[in-house]
């Protein structure tokens, strides 16, 4: 399994599905889990835009769950 390398179709197919489990986070023990499946996919991405677009959605959803103010 550690084999497998990410294509630009799946790294499309992945954020997509990040997204889909950050949009159902709803507690802050969620988002914990929802972190460590983006750093999993910072490793495999050679793209730093990529991630960088999933870390910021990320942050978005967070800062908004937890009411803090950008």
């Amino acid at each position: 399994m550690n084999n497998l390398k990410p294509t630009d179709k799946n790294i499309g197919e992945i954020k997509i599905w990040l997204k889909r489990i950050i949009d159902s986070c709803d507690n802050t023990f969620h988002f914990e889990g929802a972190q460590i499946l983006i750093n999993k996919f910072k490793e495999l991405c050679k793209k730093e835009d990529d991630w960088i677009e999933i870390q910021d959605y990320f942050n978005e959803k967070y800062n908004y769950m937890h009411g803090i103010i950008n």
